[in-house]
């Protein structure tokens, strides 16, 4: 009896890795970027701290203190002053579930409008909400 659950307990395991797999490929453009941006951050030696939310992403925490947040795949990017916010990081996070439905077209589809338009209108702390419903 004892072996038929971890059985099933490696089974799962083997599923939760290949779903962990297939994902991180789906995401292969932004998920590049993602890593690319975290070994800069170590290379200049801004990177803080690295979290783990569930099965979300890793969130790095540098040292400016910049109130915004960006996310790539699976890796969120934070400044300090905006975990304090308590609504950056869910708002990332949301981020890397939209890249997991839209995959490889995740960057056409939301990123860059989403940069465009951080650019394009004032920045107002936390109106966010108002301009990203789904």
């Amino acid at each position: 009896m004892l072996w038929s659950v971890e059985r099933k307990t490696d089974s799962a395991n083997r599923n939760n890795d290949m779903k962990n797999t297939l994902l991180w490929i789906w995401q292969l453009p932004q998920n590049l970027l993602g890593l690319a941006l975290w070994g800069i951050f170590r290379l200049q030696k801004r990177e803080v701290s690295v979290s783990h939310f569930d099965y979300y992403p890793h969130v790095v925490i540098w040292t400016n203190h910049a109130v915004f947040g960006v996310s790539f795949g699976k890796y969120v990017f934070v400044g300090k002053q905006a975990i304090e916010t308590k609504t950056t990081v869910p708002h990332e996070i949301g981020h890397c579930k939209q890249s997991e439905y839209f995959g490889p077209l995740y960057l056409l589809v939301v990123g860059i409008p989403s940069v465009i338009r951080n650019f394009r209108l004032p920045r107002r702390p936390g109106t966010w909400e108002d301009r990203q419903r789904w």
